[in-house]
């Protein structure tokens, strides 16, 4: 028979698996998914390509990303046959999110490798819609846990709540789900940050897995992201307060669990980065991305001024950044008051990381809202973790009845996912356009042919203003078909510049109809043209 404490207890207990559980069914409902699994665009495409070639090539073919076809390879023949500068087309004879690299003589994908291989888990073309269901219910079971194994207060319970409901709401903005990294990124995020938080509770065997698995995520998301890097330092702060590692001592005592987690985290990251690097550019130490991505640091304050306003007040994802800053703040003055000696670990690895993000994104041209999400995140979780602990670090039930709890709550995960599956995609194109001599010329689309469809068509609105003259008369001079599927304004502007004569030969139906012109005649070259 239970007493009357205990009885108490089990029943907030119950109280909060069950409140936890129809909360994730509301918050990920079919209705607030944003996930759609279309392969258009960069973000979208390049992950959904990716994860299609861990499908069908397995995992170690799939890290190839290169597209040696013969449509591809005579963009490339042609613009070098040409003498035209690389930089003038290297964007522009690839689909989006790929670029033609001159140290493996291929058209390769940008993207590092992880998001597509968990895309690739799920049934081809679902991965996307399955994001963010698996995000929630991985953020909140890591809230769940830190709720079972400490014993937090009314404001730690609340914080773990509400990082789990913020996170949601984030992922709820096109933007932030429109890269399928950001979704797998927060979710490892807040996996990462109960792991963290357990570490410095644990000794000995318990200690050094726990401490290797933090290593293997957190060099997991170092293939989702290469900014996630940022994650770990953060985290490696967070470790030396909380082990007081300014010591010898210290040093010596956790010497073996360091030096295991970070070896792990270098095999896992950027260890099998630059082996992915190897296998695309023919160097481990070449990036993947192309120059128009990999842009250099600018302090100028006209760079720095309207990426500060655009991160913290206009951007789609303002309020869950300043949300972070606004916890930060909270926890810091929490963390010199007596009772909140737990919380100095993570307000220093969340002050230095906000601190190197900041000054990183600030300083760079290329900007989009959900940059400085996956730090928020980190942010976010690991203070309201580090908060549940604060009144007794101790675990209040037994692992066992924890790990029962949680693997539950995964069944519903998965249920969750089973109601949230929609109809996959079907593009429909001319058969004008499909046939093998056919040069196709897109923007949006240039994917989709691509991943539905099989036709390698490449992005003509990156090819530099008069290199694009050379190369389209050059295709016509010898007598290939060239055809313009129009998807947006800038490349319907092209075609103006371009064509003195169209003809349609059809649309291409992918969510909406774009039509099909194909060349007929050319206009003059502009005079400014060399």
């Amino acid at each position: 028979m239970l007493h009357a404490p205990r009885l108490v207890r089990w029943a907030k207990l119950v109280v909060l698996v069950a409140v936890f559980a129809v909360g994730f069914f509301w918050l990920a409902a079919p209705a607030r998914n944003p996930g759609n699994s279309f392969a258009f665009a960069c973000d979208p495409f390049g992950y959904l390509r990716q994860a299609q070639l861990f499908q069908q090539k397995g995992l170690i073919g799939g890290l190839d990303t290169s597209i040696r076809r013969s449509d591809a390879q005579y963009l490339v023949d042609q613009a070098k046959r040409l003498g035209l500068p690389e930089r003038t087309w290297a964007d522009g004879v690839a689909p989006h999110c790929y670029r033609y690299d001159s140290g493996s003589q291929a058209i390769i994908g940008q993207y590092p490798p992880g998001t597509g291989f968990f895309l690739s888990l799920f049934r081809q073309g679902t991965g996307g819609q399955h994001s963010y269901t698996v995000a929630i219910g991985l953020a909140a079971i890591a809230a769940l846990a830190a709720c079972l194994l400490f014993q937090p207060g009314p404001f730690g319970v609340v914080l773990a709540a509400g990082a789990v409901v913020g996170m949601t709401e984030m992922l709820r903005v096109p933007m932030s789900f429109a890269s399928y990294s950001i979704p797998w990124s927060v979710a490892l995020i807040a996996i990462c940050a109960m792991v963290a938080i357990c570490l410095p509770m644990l000794a000995g065997r318990r200690q050094l897995g726990v401490g290797l698995l933090l290593g293997l995520l957190t060099g997991m998301l170092v293939q989702l992201r290469l900014p996630n890097i940022f994650i770990a330092a953060g985290l490696a702060v967070f470790l030396i307060v909380e082990w007081r590692l300014w010591t010898l001592r210290a040093i010596k005592q956790h010497a073996v669990v360091i030096l295991a987690s970070s070896a792990t985290f270098l095999l896992a990251g950027p260890g099998l980065l630059a082996w992915f690097n190897r296998i695309n550019t023919g160097s481990a130490l070449r990036t993947t991305y192309g120059a128009s991505d990999a842009t250099g640091v600018e302090f100028l304050w006209s760079v720095i001024r309207p990426n500060a306003k655009y991160y913290f007040w206009t951007g789609d994802d303002w309020a869950f950044v300043d949300a972070s800053l606004v916890l930060l703040a909270l926890a810091a003055m929490k963390a010199i008051s007596p009772g909140g000696r737990g919380l100095r670990g993570a307000v220093a690895g969340s002050a230095v990381l906000m601190a190197i993000t900041t000054a990183f994104f600030l300083t760079h041209r290329i900007a989009a809202p959900y940059y400085m999400v996956p730090s928020a995140a980190l942010v976010i979780f690991l203070l309201a973790f580090a908060w549940c602990r604060l009144p007794a670090p101790r675990f209040v039930l037994p692992a066992r009845a924890v790990a029962i709890v949680l693997i539950g709550f995964a069944c519903l995960v998965g249920l969750r996912m089973k109601a949230s599956s929609a109809p996959l995609f079907k593009m429909i194109a001319p058969q004008e356009i499909l046939q093998p001599d056919a040069v196709v010329w897109s923007e949006i689309m240039s994917g989709s042919l691509l991943y539905y469809n099989d036709k390698f068509a490449a992005k003509l609105p990156f090819v530099h203003f008069c290199t694009r003259f050379d190369f389209v008369r050059a295709i016509q001079e010898v007598g290939r078909p060239q055809y313009f599927v129009v998807d947006s304004d800038l490349l319907r502007s092209n075609v103006k510049e371009l064509a003195a004569s169209t003809e349609q030969v059809g649309v291409y139906d992918a969510q909406e109809p774009f039509p099909v012109l194909r060349l007929v005649t050319m206009n003059p070259k502009p005079a400014g043209c060399p």
